[in-house]
């Protein structure tokens, strides 16, 4: 047999080696539960920034309506 014979069998493992590695790096290295994580407390955070700042800016009002009475 010649390795032309061969050829399809070595191309078969070279792809199912490169989709292991890429499912490798994709799901176990970049830990995607934590991306998620990360995420969402970010989402959290700015949220309450943003509340905050709308609570800031009720406070000034009030506070210029105190001063000019």
């Amino acid at each position: 047999m010649k390795f032309e014979d061969y050829t399809g069998f070595v191309m078969a493992v070279f792809g199912a080696a490169i989709g292991a590695a890429w499912w490798v790096v994709n799901n176990i290295l970049t830990n995607k539960s934590q991306v998620r994580l990360l995420e969402q407390k970010t989402d959290m955070m700015i949220k309450m920034m943003e509340e905050m700042r709308s609570d800031q800016k009720e406070m000034r009002k009030d506070i210029h309506q105190l001063m000019t009475k």
